[in-house]
């Protein structure tokens, strides 16, 4: 069997990983595991070479993208600026509590040839019998500790709300905390805290109630009327109907706490929150005083009951299982139309929705800003998904395709000078780079000075708490500023080694091929993912201007991340919205979707998709491609197929039926389509 060899007598090059979870914890964690890792290795005696230190402090260690030194040093190693072969931490928990720990240090072992040791275990062999068995107990200590923890704060927070006192967290909108102090302590100190009504907040939650249980609105229809009011937005500024109905559901409004609901998790590196049994629920009556009144509240909870019954009637009646039992907890979203997520409201930003409608037996599906229909968007522009896809596709073939352009075997005729042009830039930023190495090596060694004087003084038994903890600031900021300035000076070489990595003219072909592939598919979720790397913007704006942004950089992998516009920079190829109220740039947010595997494949069934985040990034004019298409004033079929129509009318001298047939639509809608082409000339780009 082929395995990786461990040798600890070589002299491995290895970095040490430090971190601690929050700013309760002793602030001389990460130090102390430093000084553990250096103890053992003074005891081992291993050659080792030390390279780097990658330290996160106040980070949980639940979450591997929030931890930026964790992340910038997995990212080394596989992009190879940083070659290691040994991750030394003080135990395993340091490098995390996540349940991808296994599956990550098998990556780092078999693709990249880097392994994981601990001090506690006196970097025994990873890769023995005895430290595999290891490993698995090292990664179950580390996901059952937490779950340990967990257990125990939820249940103190129990007794505590059974006990009618806050259990942490911030106060509900309505209400605000007060603080109880114990009694006879000196100095003062809380002793814990309680709900009571908020001046200032709690005529808001009352206004919600008073116009449902008035007019017997939902959460929608009241965000909207309030919206419209100049005078109670410059109060309150505007409301999402989600809040309203969140609100309208929460009975802490009638003074009953309601606790316990959900449950909350770390899957696929996020934060998840699911249900938990109804008996699980604590609901504490005569919790705090009440907001509102109670006969009023349950007033409207039961409107609200009937009106979800219906709801939830219609929805189960269309939901299909298949039968499954277990669902998954972290599955993503699964999508039924194309461009779901990639378009966007000129006006908002807001991603634009998918809604569809049927007109006889013809259904038909239009994208509209979601925002609209609380009031807190003006975009009523609705944009028909079948013509919008037609018209992308059509622009995207153009400017990706045919592949085999120029004869050569399926490489596009752009490529070569695309490749030319990404190859002169990220050159550019690397001689740039060198031309700075003699001002980082300089700052370099003045930080090297600082950090020898800050030595010396901490080593001086008289000096005052006060300059002790100032210089300890002042040195531990240094460290890391050392840290950096090391990695950034030893990636300087292989800077031209990563853009010929990421010029890969055959993989690039695959990427496209494959994408052709799915333009011919019916897997939106995978299709959209895929599309995202094309993708800057799809702005829909209310005078009935669509504007596509799209560019051939995605077919490259990684390099559109480093020709993007840095984040806080002002990108020249902004977009100002026609409607926009300020003169803010419209920065479109992410959309969670499926997320494609390793192998580039989506699963689209449900409960089996995992997630991905649809990041719009902004890059420079040169690189994008910019395309304004008119949404047609009709979107009947007539009115958008008719060059269609008769151009198949002169190719087949088909009838009328027939070409009914053929189109699938009626026999009027077919003479309507030849009317309209008959007076008219030859379609511009909305019809196509």
């Amino acid at each position: 069997m082929i395995a990786v060899k461990f040798d600890p007598k070589l002299p491995l090059r290895f970095v040490r990983y430090l971190r601690m979870s929050t700013e309760m914890q002793n602030a001389r964690s990460p130090d102390q595991q430093l000084d553990e890792i250096n103890r053992q290795l003074q005891r081992t005696g291993y050659p080792w070479v030390h390279v780097a230190d990658f330290r996160d402090d106040a980070i949980s260690g639940r979450l591997m993208r929030k931890r930026p030194d964790f992340t910038r040093m997995i990212e080394g190693i596989k992009t190879g600026s940083l070659q290691v072969d040994v991750i030394a931490v003080d135990t395993i928990e340091r490098l995390g509590r996540m349940n991808e720990l296994q599956a990550l240090r098998y990556e780092l072992q078999v693709k990249y040839g880097v392994l994981v040791v601990t001090a506690d275990s006196h970097f025994s062999d990873p890769t023995s019998a005895a430290g595999k068995a290891l490993g698995m107990v090292e990664n179950i200590r580390a996901t059952t500790h937490g779950d340990a923890l967990a257990h125990n704060v939820r249940r103190g927070k129990l007794d505590t709300a059974k006990n009618k006192r806050w259990p942490g967290g911030p106060a509900p909108r309505g209400h605000r905390l007060q603080s109880i102090m114990k009694p006879d302590v000196e100095p003062a100190e809380v002793a814990y805290r309680v709900l009571v009504p908020d001046p200032a907040t709690a005529p808001v939650i009352r206004e919600y109630f008073r116009l449902a249980h008035e007019n017997g609105w939902g959460g929608g229809r009241i965000a909207k009327h309030l919206n419209s009011d100049p005078d109670w937005v410059a109060k309150h500024g505007k409301v999402a109907g989600s809040t309203v109905d969140y609100h309208l559901a929460n009975p802490i409004h009638k003074g009953t706490l309601r606790y316990n609901r959900f449950q909350t998790g770390i899957a696929d590196d996020r934060r998840v929150a699911t249900r938990n049994d109804e008996s699980d629920v604590v609901h504490v009556e005569n919790y705090c005083e009440p907001i509102v009144d109670p006969p009023v509240f349950d007033s409207v909870q039961e409107m609200r009951r009937v009106r979800s019954d219906q709801i939830r009637s219609a929805r189960t009646a269309r939901k299909q299982s298949g039968g499954k039992q277990i669902m998954p907890v972290a599955p993503g979203v699964t999508v039924r139309y194309p461009l779901t997520g990639l378009v966007r409201c000129g006006v908002c930003g807001g991603s634009m929705r998918p809604n569809s409608s049927r007109h006889g037996r013809y259904q038909y599906g239009y994208y509209y800003c979601p925002h609209l229909s609380d009031g807190r968007c003006t975009n009523r522009q609705r944009v028909r998904i079948d013509w919008l896809w037609r018209v992308f596709v059509a622009r995207l073939r153009d400017q990706l395709f045919p592949l085999g352009a120029d004869g050569d075997g399926g490489t596009p005729s752009w490529l070569s000078e695309l490749v030319a042009a990404i190859r002169a830039e990220l050159l550019r930023r690397a001689k740039q780079k060198q031309d700075d190495r003699p001002l980082l090596e300089r700052d370099l060694e003045d930080l090297l000075e600082k950090i020898s004087g800050w030595s010396q003084s901490l080593a001086k038994p008289d000096l005052s708490a006060a300059v002790r903890a100032h210089i300890e600031q002042e040195f531990n900021a240094a460290l890391a500023r050392q840290q950096k300035l090391e990695d950034e000076l030893a990636g300087l070489a292989h800077d031209v080694e990563r853009a010929d990595k990421m010029l890969d003219v055959e993989g690039v072909v695959d990427r496209l091929r494959h994408l052709s592939e799915l333009l011919g598919t019916t897997n939106p979720t995978a299709l959209n993912v895929e599309l995202a790397r094309h993708v800057e913007q799809i702005l829909v704006h209310p005078d009935g201007r669509v504007t596509m942004r799209t560019h051939r950089l995605g077919a490259f992998e990684g390099v559109t991340g480093l020709l993007a516009i840095p984040a806080g920079h002002t990108p020249d190829c902004s977009l100002k919205s026609a409607g926009a109220t300020g003169n803010g740039i419209v920065q479109p947010r992410k959309s969670l979707l499926a997320r494609h595997d390793t192998n580039g494949s989506v699963t689209n069934s449900t409960g089996a998709a995992p997630r991905v985040d649809l990041t719009f990034t902004k890059l420079p004019d040169r690189w994008v491609d910019e395309h304004v298409v008119q949404i047609p004033r009709r979107h009947t079929f007539a009115h958008l197929r008719a060059h269609d129509v008769a151009k198949k009318k002169q190719e087949t001298d088909w009838s009328n039926a027939k070409l009914a047939e053929h189109f699938g639509v009626s026999g009027p809608t077919i003479r309507h389509a030849l009317q309209i082409a008959s007076r008219r000339e030859p379609p511009c780009d909305d019809d196509r």
